[in-house]
């Protein structure tokens, strides 16, 4: 599968709207991130699990993909960098005596992607906050790799409706001072299928440029109206899946769409941001608060400071992260797993 430029550019986008959603209310005040302005920043993790439900099912479509080397190229991409942060994150509460220190259940259930209650607070995340995502990409993961022992696309897709239904049509029955029955149940799953339907949507109009630009745009249009229009009114009482999740798989969908127009003017500064998204998104909760300390010590109480530099920062540590860690990491880890040709990239 040759490289989506415009899917780059979305997780690019999405990991640093995060890494805003996360700064503004330091540099801004804590009432701040209960406004919706701010709180559609957050939004970049609804866009992130639209578009993992996109790559997930390309990854499925490859001919003589199995179970286990489908899993094994999962494990590779996912976990080694989630486990280092999760070090990272120990090691520096303990070097600077700073933060939260899980107790033993807690941290293992963050290594191993179960829902968990934060000891300090009660709330569901792990000790590294962006954790609480990857819970659900993980599930995800293992309900599709399980759906690969069927013969066809359309039973896979089949199951995975009907697996991830009944565990939302499961939510009234959950006990939802349960981390795993409160996460499980969620209707944050839609947002999966949604990424899905992207792809099939993709496959149908594979070989017609006039209707994939013509839903390209209708879709961004629509992205942005009910984003502008219909999601504030929602933010304080509708669910999530509607007011964030409807935009979200919009705007994917319009960028798959208009992919050939996107190739034709790259953004390289953007591209490298895509490319790491992933370091970007675990990291970035290491970088603010020292690069926040050093940048008041030394510049004093500004916001507008704060909202250039503390960024900058993160993504400055992000891409040395990627390009010395993620990378040499999964080259590593690649290099010693006999994986078919055809899921070499996946």
């Amino acid at each position: 599968m040759n490289e989506l430029i415009g899917v780059q550019y979305l997780r690019g986008i999405a990991a640093l709207a995060v890494v805003y959603f996360h700064v503004l209310p330091r540099a801004l005040g804590k009432a701040s991130e209960d406004t919706f302005a701010v709180g559609l920043l957050s939004a970049g993790v609804d866009v992130f699990f639209v578009l993992s439900g996109f790559i997930i099912w390309l990854t499925t479509q490859r001919p003589g993909v199995t179970p286990g080397a489908w899993w094994r190229t999962r494990l590779i991409r996912v976990v080694p960098l989630y486990w280092f942060a999760l070090l990272a994150t120990l090691a520096f509460r303990f070097a600077t005596g700073t933060g939260h220190i899980p107790n033993f259940v807690e941290g293992l259930k963050a290594f191993f992607f179960i829902p968990v209650a934060h000891s300090k607070d009660g709330q569901f995340y792990p000790f590294l906050i962006p954790g609480w995502t990857l819970n659900y990409e993980f599930f995800f993961y293992i309900v599709v790799g399980c759906t690969l022992f069927l013969r066809s696309s359309a039973q896979r897709l089949v199951a995975l409706v009907l697996v991830f239904g009944t565990l939302i049509a499961l939510r009234k029955f959950a006990d939802t001072t349960s981390a795993i029955q409160f996460r499980m149940t969620s209707p944050l799953f839609l947002e999966f299928l949604a990424g899905i339907a992207v792809a099939i949507v993709r496959k149908r109009f594979a070989n017609d440029t006039r209707v994939r630009f013509v839903i390209g745009l209708v879709s961004l249009a629509a992205a942005v109206a009910f984003a502008t229009m219909i999601s504030p009114k929602l933010f304080d009482a509708g669910p999530r899946t509607v007011y964030f999740g409807v935009p979200a798989a919009l705007l994917v969908l319009g960028v798959i769409c208009l992919e050939q127009q996107i190739r034709r003017l790259p953004v390289r500064p953007l591209k490298l941001l895509g490319d790491a998204s992933y370091s970007l998104y675990l990291i970035h909760p290491l970088v603010i608060w020292p690069a926040e300390a050093l940048l008041r010590r030394t510049v004093g109480q500004s916001a507008i400071a704060e909202l250039v530099v503390v960024p900058a920062a993160c993504i400055a540590v992000a891409i040395l992260n990627f390009k010395f860690v993620e990378q040499p990491m999964l080259s590593a880890m690649r290099s010693r797993v006999v994986a078919r040709p055809a899921l070499a990239a996946a």
